[in-house]
Order: structure tokens, then sequence, then C-alpha cells
């Protein structure tokens, strides 16, 4: 999997509104990088777009997790 080539294409579906695509392939990304933030925010987005509140929020909070400080490692 090209990543670059898939964010594009993610970020093209989504700036043309197809929805489905798009959240295809930000769920695809998330597989391969889950500790980026970016990912569940747009998908976020589009689950909101998508009319599924519970799924948004849930991307929503994984995003905000993913970018909160995190406690020094004793």
């Amino acid at each position: 999997m090209d990543i670059m080539e898939t964010e594009r294409t993610a970020r093209e579906a989504l700036a043309e509104g197809d929805l489905r695509k798009s959240r295809d392939l930000y769920t695809k990304l998330i597989e391969f990088i889950p500790q980026n933030p970016l990912y569940f925010t747009y998908l976020g987005e589009i689950y909101q777009r998508l009319g599924n509140v519970a799924e948004a929020q849930k991307c929503r909070a994984a995003a905000a997790a993913l970018l909160a400080p995190q406690p020094p490692s004793t």
C-alpha cells in the first residue's frame, strides 16, 4: 500500500463528496498508521456527514487521545 497515494486519493474523494470511498480509505490508513490523529479527525468528519454521530464521536475521541500530552515514562 502506497501511503502517500492513499492519502491523496482519500482527500480527493472527500473533496469530491465521495464520502464512502473516503471513509474506506481513511479506515485503511488507520490500520497501517493508527497513531496519526489527522486520519481519525477526517474519519470523524466523514462519519458526521454520513449521519453516524456515534462513530464520529469515537473518531474524535481517538484523535484527542492521540494529541493529549503523555506522562513521562519512568
